[in-house]
């Protein structure tokens, strides 16, 4: 019995393996804002941060949100198009030193 060595099929599945692998770290570390209700109404905050002018050489402003929840996320933006979010299971909202910094000074 004679076999045929098919060099194409080998360059197939290298780049069906790399394709297969680029799209699960695309699709496997997007960060997107979950799909929420949107309530017309602060959340209660401690210590309670609503209407504070914020100065740009501050440390990170951590908080927690005293509501019920499943789960918790805070969105932080500014007018240039910087944006994160933290998560949090229990409301404690830990903000990055490098992210929050790079907030405020653009």
């Amino acid at each position: 019995m004679m076999t045929m060595n098919r060099p194409g099929a080998l360059r197939i599945d290298k780049l069906y393996g790399l394709f297969l692998s680029i799209f699960m770290t695309i699709t496997g570390c997007s960060q997107k804002m979950p799909v929420c209700e949107e309530i017309n109404q602060n959340a209660v905050l401690s210590p309670d941060y609503i209407s504070v002018t914020i100065p740009p050489n501050i440390a990170p402003l951590n908080f927690r949100i005293n509501e019920t929840a499943e789960k918790y996320v805070a969105r932080f933006h500014n007018s240039d198009g910087i944006d994160f979010a933290v998560s949090s299971g229990d409301g404690s909202i830990k903000i990055p030193g490098k992210k929050w910094h790079k907030l405020l000074s653009t």
